[in-house]
């Protein structure tokens, strides 16, 4: 029979009144631990969020880009090819209208008449015909008989030999350069020159004695 009193199942279940320091400051780095945890995680977070924005961004600009980048290059591509094209016809242009001039000038008998229908072409159009299109055209180098217009002054002098002397004037005429020719001078005469003397050849043994003797 003791008196002491009997401690209830109550009375052993309540916590202390208070606890010790220590254990108080280490519930108070647990939760600054924590926070500092779930900061860390939210930066880390947001930086992510950052980063999936820019390569968001980038997947729909990259492709515009490209987009536009063939659009140029097309655009300068075609620009070119304009470019070319209209300087092909140009060319073009520009060598048919000197062939048209070329037949104007070539269809003459008179090789000084084309001479001066090619100046007069110059003349009109000296943007397409340069100077040095018609200097080119020499018209002495045509000045040269064929031999059927010997046949044909030869006809007519046999035909009409009382204007021999109007027929050789016509004759040189058209032909300047054959105003020495044997043909000439059978056109006005009716003979032909005899052939000019051979030059004297000393013979052999003459020459060889004076290429000996230094003579």
């Amino acid at each position: 029979m003791n008196d002491q009193p009997e401690t209830t199942s109550t009375d052993a279940a309540q916590p202390p009144a208070c606890q010790p320091a220590g254990v108080a400051s280490g519930v108070e780095e647990r939760r600054i631990a924590l926070d500092e945890l779930r900061y860390q995680l939210e930066r880390e977070q947001a930086q992510f969020q950052r980063k999936q924005v820019v390569w968001t961004a980038l997947s729909t600009i990259v492709p515009l880009a490209v987009a536009l980048a063939t659009v140029i290059a097309s655009f300068h591509t075609l620009t070119k090819q304009v470019e070319l094209q209209r300087d092909i016809q140009a060319s073009q242009a520009a060598a048919q209208f000197q062939l048209t001039a070329a037949q104007i000038v070539a269809n003459n008998t008179d090789p000084w008449l084309a001479k001066g229908k090619a100046q007069t072409l110059h003349d009109l159009f000296p943007k397409q015909l340069s100077q040095d299109w018609v200097d080119q055209f020499d018209a002495s180098r045509y000045c040269q008989p064929a031999y059927e217009d010997h046949i044909l002054f030869a006809r007519l002098v046999v035909e009409h030999p009382d204007q021999r002397d109007s027929i050789a004037d016509v004759w040189l005429q058209l032909y300047c350069d054959e105003s020495n020719t044997p043909f000439t001078a059978w056109l006005r005469t009716g003979k032909t020159p005899p052939p000019p003397p051979a030059p004297i050849v000393a013979p052999p043994s003459v020459r060889h004695v004076t290429k000996s003797t230094g003579k």
